[in-house]
């Protein structure tokens, strides 16, 4: 195998939770205000574990957090889950994007493969311009935003697009995801996958490499 499907936020893009500290200095808040951990520390987020056991939808879970930290920084009800999102986010790419996702999708352009993006909700949570503003997306081969298309993962018309936009087969292409949900669906579609850690990120960017044939 020698191509890469990605998820986006949480594999490449670091997970929100990883900006704690980031995002209270950026709001003027005391350290250690957000406690809550997500797929870091899920014992510390009883609602990341509702997600987990699919109770509630993952936009719901950030629409939630996104509140938690508007009230959290006096913002009012005008606060949204795109504000929240650009305080996050409003830092220089090489912080933002993780460093293990650059060197693979560089190794595997290098050795002639193809590179896509599949997620569920990019336009949604980040918004065009912003999109337009990160040059490690500007480096995929294609970018399949489920939301889009009317289904999200893990329903398999979702891999399928992501394929035929990447334009390769199914036995041909490694699948990245962070949520099991998805990892769940990608296996049962037949891509072999990789459950991204994000709490361990590089031990998932070996195994993916193993799986690609690059160690």
């Amino acid at each position: 195998m020698r191509n890469l499907l990605l998820d986006f936020g949480g594999v490449c893009l670091r997970n929100p939770v990883e900006l704690h500290r980031e995002l209270e200095r950026a709001l003027g808040l005391p350290p250690n205000t957000f406690t809550w951990m997500g797929p870091i520390d899920p014992s510390t987020d009883p609602l990341w574990r509702q997600l987990l056991a699919g109770e509630i939808s993952e936009p719901a879970y950030w629409q939630q957090r996104a509140r938690d930290v508007g009230d959290a920084a006096q913002r009012g009800s005008a606060w949204t889950l795109q504000d929240y999102i650009r305080v996050c986010f409003d830092l220089p790419e090489t912080t933002i994007i993780r460093d293990g996702a650059r060197a693979i999708v560089a190794d595997v352009r290098a050795a002639g493969g193809k590179v896509g993006i599949l997620t569920n909700d990019l336009l949604a949570f980040h918004g065009q311009g912003w999109v337009d503003s990160i040059a490690f997306l500007r480096d995929m081969t294609s970018i399949t935003d489920a939301a889009k298309l009317g289904v999200m993962k893990p329903d398999p018309r979702a891999y399928a697009q992501a394929l035929a936009d990447l334009g390769v087969g199914k036995d041909d292409v490694v699948f990245v995801d962070d949520q099991p949900r998805n990892v769940v669906g990608g296996r049962a579609f037949g891509l072999t996958t990789v459950a991204f850690d994000v709490a361990h990120p590089d031990a998932s960017w070996a195994q993916t490499r193993r799986l690609l044939g690059m160690s």
